[in-house]
C-alpha cells in the first residue's frame, strides 16, 4: 500500500535526512485525515507548532534528530490544496485521555528491526544510499533514451544554426577580406569554419567556373546573421509558451518547421536572396525557443540525484553538432551534381523531419503520460523528483520571478557564460590564424577538436555533480557553487596563460585553449541547472530570461573585441581579449558565489495553492510518546 517512497530534505542545510514517506493516495474525496506514527530518537522536545502546505513540506520543518522514520503515510490528494499545522509534544506532558494506544507485537517487532538498521547506518552518509544506474539500466530505461533524443535534438539544432557559414562559400565564393563587418553581428568564423575539402574545391571553383551567386558584403552580412535575431526574444517566449501547453507539443511544431524551411532554402535562394534571409531567419525563431522547453521536460523527467547528469548529456550534442557541421559541410559542397551545397539542406532538413517523428511518438511531457515506460520507473521518477506537486499548472509569479536574488545570480552568471562563449566562437579562429599562424584548413580541425573537449567537459562536470551530491555531506547549492567556481576561475587562468606563450611553442597554447573550453563547459552543470533546483514549474521561463539576456548583451562583443584587436595579428591586443574574458570569469564566480543558491524557493511552490473557504477537521493521532494534532483546511 506504501510503495511510494521519497526522501526528505533538511532546509536549513541543503541534506537529505534517512526520513522516508510512503504515500498512498486515497480515492475517497471524502477522506482528508492524514496520518503519521513518528519514531523518536530523543528524550526531549520542545512543544512546537509549523504551518505547510503538504505534510511532507510540513515534516521538513521538524527538528529532523528528533524525527527517525515516518512509516504509515496516508493523503488524499483529491482535496482543494490542504493546509497542515502540526504540533507535537511528549507523552509524559499530555492527560490520560492523550496518551497513546498500546504497540502490537507487529509494531514492537518493526521498532526492533528498526532500531537494527539505523546502527547499521551510523557511519553512512545521511543522504539516500541510492545507486546511479549502471549503463545498462540507462539504456533501458526511458529517462535516459529520452536524454539521448534530446541530445540528438541538440546536435541537429546547432548543426541547422551552423550551416550558413560555410554554405555560403561554396554558394557565393570566399568574401574578399577575412572578417566580415562586425556591425551586422556578423560571425567571423565563416573562413576558418572551412576544412580542407571545402578550401581546396573552392580554389578549383575560382578557376572553373562562377559561383552560383555574386552577392556583396552587406548582403552576405544579412544571410549569415539573420538566424542570429531572433535570439534576442524567442528563448523568452518559447519558455511561457512550453509552461503553458508542454513541452513535447512545443518543442514538435518548433522543430518540425526549422526542418521544412531548411528543405526549402535551396529553391527560395535561387528566386531571391530576401527568401533566403527569411528562412534563415525562421530557422533561427524556432531553434532558439526549444533550449528552455528542454529545462521543462527535465523538470518532470529528472529523479533528483541524476538531474544534473540527464541534463548535461542531452546539452553535450550540440558541441558535437559544432563539431560535425565543421567537418561535413565542406564535404558536401564537393559533391558535382547541383553544385553540391543544397545537399546541405537537404539532407539536415530531412534528418530534423525524422526526429520530429521520433520526438512525436516516444516522447511524453511527463512520467505519467508517457505509453511505454514500465511502472517500476515511472514511480522511481515521481518520488524521487523534487518541486513539482500537483498536475495543475500554476501560473507563473512574475514578481517574485524578477525580484528573486537566486534568479538574478544565475542570469549575471550566464551572461558572464555567454559573453566568454561568444568571443570564444567568434574572435578564437581569428586568433588562431593570425597570430598562431596556422592555415585556414587546420583552424577548422583545430576548431573541430575544442568543441569535443566541451563536449567531454559537459559529461564529465554532470557525473561529478551526481556523485558528489550521492557520496558527499554536501549540499546541492555547495556543489552547484564549487563546479561553477572551479570551472570559471580555472577559465580565467587559462585565459591568462595562452597569450603569454611564445610562437614557437604554439602548440601548447592549442592545449591551454582545449582546456579552457574544457573549464567553461562547467557552467552547464551548475549555474544553467540551478532553475531546475529552485523553481522546477518555471525552469524553462527562468531559462528563458538568463538566454535573451544573454544574447542581448553579447551583440556588443563583436563591436568591443574587433575595436580592441584593430589588426588582429598584435599580441599585445589579443592578451587585452583574454585578459578581458579572465576579469568576466572572475565576476561570473564572485556574483555566484555570493548570491547563488539552489534551494527551492518558496515561490515555486506557492502559486499552486488556492485562497478559498476551508472547512477545518483536527484529529490527535499518537505513537510511541510521540502525539500530533493535525489540522487539515480543504
Amino acid at each position: 500500500m506504501f510503495d511510494n517512497a521519497v526522501a526528505i530534505e533538511n532546509p536549513s542545510t541543503g541534506d537529505f535526512e534517512e526520513d522516508i514517506i510512503h504515500r498512498h493516495e486515497e480515492t475517497a474525496s471524502s477522506s482528508n485525515a492524514t496520518i503519521c506514527d513518528i519514531e523518536s530518537s530523543e528524550d526531549e522536545v520542545n512543544d512546537s507548532e509549523f504551518k505547510a502546505t503538504t505534510f511532507a513540506e510540513c515534516l521538513r520543518h521538524l527538528d529532523v534528530a528528533h524525527v527517525k522514520k515516518c512509516r504509515n503515510y496516508e493523503y488524499s490528494d483529491t482535496l482543494a490544496n490542504p493546509t497542515f499545522f502540526l504540533r507535537s509534544q511528549y507523552a509524559n506532558g499530555l492527560t490520560q485521555n492523550d496518551q497513546t494506544p498500546e504497540q502490537t507485537p507487529e509494531k514492537k517487532e518493526e521498532k526492533e528491526a528498526v532500531k537494527d538498521t539505523e546502527k547499521d547506518k551510523k557511519n553512512k552518509s545521511k543522504k539516500p544510499t541510492q545507486k546511479l544506474p549502471s549503463l545498462k539500466e540507462r539504456c533501458s530505461s526511458w529517462r535516459w533514451r529520452l536524454a539521448i533524443i534530446l541530445s540528438m535534438g541538440n546536435f541537429i539544432t546547432m548543426a541547422l544554426r551552423e550551416a550558413m557559414p560555410i554554405a555560403i562559400v561554396c554558394m557565393a565564393g570566399p568574401a574578399e577580406d577575412e572578417v566580415y563587418n562586425t556591425s551586422t553581428i556578423v560571425f567571423v568564423n565563416v573562413t576558418a569554419q572551412i576544412d580542407n575539402k571545402t578550401e581546396l574545391i573552392t580554389e578549383e571553383r575560382e578557376t572553373e567556373k562562377e559561383y552560383e551567386f555574386s552577392w556583396d558584403k552587406n548582403t552576405r552580412g544579412l544571410v549569415l546573421s539573420a538566424n542570429r535575431y531572433s535570439g534576442f526574444f524567442m528563448p523568452l517566449i518559447g519558455g511561457i509558451i512550453s509552461q503553458k501547453f508542454g513541452a513535447k507539443r512545443f518543442i514538435f511544431v518548433v522543430m518540425t518547421i526549422a526542418g521544412i524551411s531548411y528543405i526549402l532554402i535551396p529553391e527560395m535562394t535561387r528566386m531571391h536572396v530576401y527568401s533566403l534571409i527569411s528562412l534563415q531567419f525562421s530557422v533561427g525563431l524556432f531553434t532558439y525557443g526549444n533550449k528552455p522547453a528542454y529545462q521543462d521536460v527535465w523538470s518532470l523527467w529528472s529523479p533528483y540525484l541524476e538531474k544534473v547528469s540527464l541534463a548535461s548529456f542531452s546539452k553535450a550534442g550540440a558541441n558535437l553538432g559544432n563539431t560535425f557541421s565543421s567537418l561535413t559541410y565542406g564535404f558536401l559542397c564537393t559533391i558535382e551534381l547541383d553544385n553540391g551545397w543544397p545537399f546541405i539542406f537537404y539532407i539536415f532538413g530531412s534528418v530534423c523531419l525524422l526526429w520530429c517523428a521520433l520526438w512525436f511518438f516516444f516522447v511524453s511531457n511527463s512520467p505519467e503520460e508517457h505509453k511505454f515506460i514500465s511502472e517500476e520507473e515511472k514511480k522511481y521518477i515521481i518520488a524521487n523528483r523534487v518541486g513539482i506537486t500537483g498536475k495543475k499548472k500554476p501560473k507563473t509569479p512574475w514578481k517574485s520571478v524578477l525580484t528573486s536574488r537566486p534568479v538574478w545570480a544565475i542570469i549575471i552568471t550566464q551572461t558572464c557564460q555567454t559573453w566568454c562563449g561568444t568571443t570564444l566562437s567568434l574572435f578564437l579562429p581569428l586568433y588562431l590564424n593570425g597570430v598562431l599562424e596556422f592555415s585556414i584548413g587546420i583552424t577548422g580541425v583545430i576548431i573541430s577538436v575544442q568543441f569535443l573537449f566541451r563536449f567531454v567537459g559537459s559529461l564529465f562536470w554532470g557525473f561529478l555533480s551526481d556523485v558528489l551530491l550521492r557520496k558527499t555531506p554536501l549540499s546541492v547549492t555547495v556543489i552547484r557553487k564549487l563546479v561553477q567556481i572551479i570551472g570559471f576561475v580555472m577559465s580565467a587562468i587559462l585565459s591568462s596563460v595562452v597569450t603569454f606563450i611564445p610562437l614557437e611553442y604554439r602548440e601548447w597554447a592549442i592545449v591551454v585553449l582545449a582546456f579552457l573550453l574544457f573549464f567553461q563547459s562547467a557552467a552547464p552543470s551548475s549555474s544553467a541547472i540551478a532553475p531546475l533546483d529552485i523553481a522546477p514549474r518555471f525552469a524553462g521561463i527562468i531559462t528563458g530570461l538568463f538566454i535573451v539576456v544573454g544574447s542581448s548583451i553579447s551583440i556588443l562583443v563583436p563591436i568591443v573585441v574587433s575595436d580592441l584587436t584593430f589588426e588582429g595579428r598584435r599580441e599585445v591586443e589579443w592578451r587585452i581579449i583574454f585578459s578581458m574574458l579572465s576579469g568576466v570569469y572572475i565576476l561570473g564566480s564572485f556574483v555566484y558565489l555570493v548570491f547563488g543558491s539552489s534551494k527551492l524557493q518558496h515561490w515555486a511552490t506557492a502559486s499552486e495553492k488556492k485562497t478559498m473557504p476551508v472547512k477545518k477537521k483536527t484529529e490527535k493521532v499518537g505513537v510511541d510518546n510521540i502525539v500530533f494534532e493535525i489540522e487539515t483546511v480543504s
